[in-house]
């Protein structure tokens, strides 16, 4: 089940990419986009990344990915990234409202070294 509408320091902002194509550096597929998020502390913004079925299935499939990683292309649907999947795949991911939080989003932050 994707995150809850809110957590603690972090909202959901809206749907608005929600199933485009998030894409990295050539072309690789990273998964579908989900919602954005907002840390409500800093106003940083992160849409989710929903992983495969299995790990979604396991609850490891959703990773928040910091738009300023990404550049979003509305016509065809798609978000690119500029680190590969591995990399979003190794990331911390969601799992419960205890996650979404702006502690959260700093672990996030500190992973991708910004």
């Amino acid at each position: 089940m994707s995150p809850p509408e809110a957590g603690q320091g972090t909202r959901k902002l809206e749907d608005r990419y929600d199933g485009y194509a998030i894409l990295g550096p050539g072309d690789d597929a990273i998964g579908k986009a989900g919602g954005l998020f907002v840390d409500e502390h800093d106003g940083r913004e992160y849409v989710e990344v929903k992983g495969g079925l299995v790990e979604r299935a396991l609850g490891t499939g959703y990773y928040l990915l910091p738009m300023e990683l990404c550049t979003v292309d509305d016509e065809q649907e798609t978000i690119r990234a500029t680190v590969d999947g591995n990399t979003v795949k190794n990331s911390p991911h969601l799992d419960s409202a205890l996650a979404l939080s702006s502690d959260h989003a700093s672990g996030v932050r500190e992973y991708y070294g910004l």
